[in-house]
């Protein structure tokens, strides 16, 4: 920020600590920031004045009379008359203009989070699309609802056409001519794919029902849902 277009104030002022340690939480912390950046913003300051009148540095030895020069005057009574660095900093850090970073709490936090992800389990912890555990879903509902399911296979290529995308295998890895048995083994989710479009949306969301995926999981937990079941309207296979 230009110290020279500041809108802060000329005079000391009250000021409300609340406010001023409502971002770091710690008045002490808010006070070393500022102090920070009073000491760039008067070293900037000093550094424009210098420079200012160095123009009218005279390098006479011999001794003349000084004239007084108005121009340098004016000059020093602008820098005079503009906020201390103290007074600029602090409002810049109310504004939202100081850039500060604490390293002690940011790897405090780091830490934190390590601890937090080795000891969290995703299995009831967060929410997630039942992907290769659906398979079996999928495959009960083909040994009940599609007569021919012993006799299906799929071609593997790694991936394949599924309504408005392409979906792959892992690793984009071809499985070759594969039954059930082999594409449970291999987790293909090409051939599972394919068996969900012969069995349809209709008895898929039947077997859906019967393992139970239309009731509470019964778990006491935050992310826990009610239910993981959707309507068979919402399929579109």
């Amino acid at each position: 920020m230009d110290y020279k277009k500041t809108n802060a104030p000329t005079n000391t002022i009250t000021r409300n600590m609340m406010d001023l340690c409502e971002d770091t939480g710690n008045v002490y912390e808010t006070v070393a920031i500022i102090g920070k950046r009073a000491n760039q913003i008067g070293q900037e300051m000093k550094n424009d004045l210098s420079k200012k009148l160095q123009e009218f540095a005279s390098y006479n030895d011999n001794l003349e009379e000084v004239f007084e020069n108005r121009e340098q005057i004016e000059i020093s009574r602008y820098y005079e008359k503009l906020p201390k660095p103290t007074l600029i900093a602090t409002q810049e850090y109310l504004e939202g203009k100081v850039y500060h970073r604490n390293p002690a709490k940011e790897k405090e936090k780091l830490q934190s989070e390590l601890l937090n992800r080795q000891w969290r389990n995703k299995a009831v912890s967060d929410t997630y699309e039942p992907g290769s555990t659906f398979k079996t879903v999928t495959a009960l509902a083909a040994m009940e609802h599609y007569p021919d399911w012993q006799n299906f296979t799929v071609e593997c290529t790694g991936e394949m056409d599924f309504q408005d995308k392409v979906i792959h295998c892992y690793n984009n890895r071809a499985h070759g001519t594969v039954d059930m048995k082999a594409a449970l083994a291999a987790s293909c989710n090409c051939y599972f794919a394919a068996l969900a479009k012969e069995v349809g949306a209709g008895d898929l969301a039947k077997t859906m029902r019967q393992v139970g995926m239309d009731q509470s999981s019964h778990f006491e937990l935050e992310t826990s849902g009610n239910s993981i079941y959707l309507d068979a309207t919402e399929f579109l296979l």
